[in-house]
């Protein structure tokens, strides 16, 4: 999340004759400008944006990067080519090796969460539109929203009760996964976990951080589709998908509570997302990577993974 100061990490690797090495976890230019909308599209801080992720994906000797969908979305945006041979895809290793504790709907209402920081990918305002309906339909759930101490939190806390659903919606900045206090509830607690629902681009190519973390405790999880997942998931198969759109995500949680949504195997997703997502295969690559730059290569090289 450095590429700011990518003009002057080029210029220190020349004049030490290092190689540069970057782990590209967003663009700038899609975060800022197209994504949270905090830099108007064509203004010169935006054009400073592009320019600089360009440089930092064409002048790096090694690319880091998560999966290989978002990298072809930025050459897109950014109208430019990335070569692939320098290309390795380090998986998000945000897992949890704690197990599930708690029986489907065990005290007789669905217990929804979901948690983030209430950025726009996040598709927030799709979920609380999605919950008005649900009400509608007299669905018996909770809903519980985990997330930090800044100014959308008390923005979103306006949106409930102006929206009068203050008995089922409920804020919480209490719990996180820093301190292992949030996957502790989630596990004992939740019935439901959400992802992301955005209406952004950056929506459809990312992998969000929350779903690999929820499937890792082992819930069962509703998030968009998006060609995202696909690089690494079958959505028809491995978890539950719908359209970032509040209907859709509605009759989904409702055909989910009712027992009629498709057969997903949970452990198995689980099992998948422990091996892939894994701590391991994150510091092979990682390995490998810093072996090449430093020319100090182990006798036997890792799989590449993109």
């Amino acid at each position: 999340m450095n590429t700011i100061f990518i003009k002057s990490t080029i210029f220190a690797a020349k004049l030490f004759r290092k190689k540069v090495i970057v782990e590209m976890y967003i663009s700038l230019y899609d975060t800022e400008v197209r994504d949270r909308k905090r830099v108007g599209d064509g203004s010169k801080l935006a054009k400073s944006y592009i320019e600089k992720d360009i440089l930092a994906l064409k002048k790096s000797d090694y690319l880091i990067h998560s999966s290989n969908q978002e990298l072809t979305y930025w050459e897109q945006i950014l109208n430019t080519d990335i070569d692939r041979k320098k290309v390795y895809i380090a998986p998000l290793c945000n897992v949890s090796c704690l197990l599930p504790n708690r029986s489907w709907m065990q005290d007789g209402k669905l217990n929804i969460c979901w948690w983030g920081t209430f950025i726009p990918l996040h598709g927030l305002d799709n979920i609380l539109q999605a919950i008005r309906i649900l009400r509608e339909r007299n669905l018996h759930f909770t809903c519980n929203f985990f997330g930090i101490d800044n100014k959308a939190f008390y923005d979103y806390v306006e949106k409930v009760r102006s929206y009068h659903l203050e008995s089922i919606v409920f804020l919480r900045k209490d719990l996180n996964f820093i301190n292992g206090s949030l996957p502790k509830y989630l596990v004992n607690y939740c019935d439901l976990a959400l992802g992301i629902f955005g209406n952004t681009d950056k929506a459809y190519h990312a992998l969000p951080n929350k779903l690999i973390e929820a499937l890792s405790l082992g819930l069962p999880t509703l998030t968009m589709n998006s060609p995202a997942l696909r690089e690494f998931f079958n959505p028809e198969t491995e978890l539950w998908t719908c359209e970032n759109t509040p209907e859709s995500i509605a009759e989904s949680i409702l055909s989910i509570a009712s027992g009629s949504a498709y057969s997903v195997d949970w452990k198995q997703t689980r099992e998948k997302v422990l091996e892939t997502f894994s701590l391991a295969r994150y510091t092979e690559v990682v390995s490998e990577v810093l072996a090449k730059a430093t020319n100090n290569l182990p006798k036997k090289e890792v799989t590449r993974f993109n």
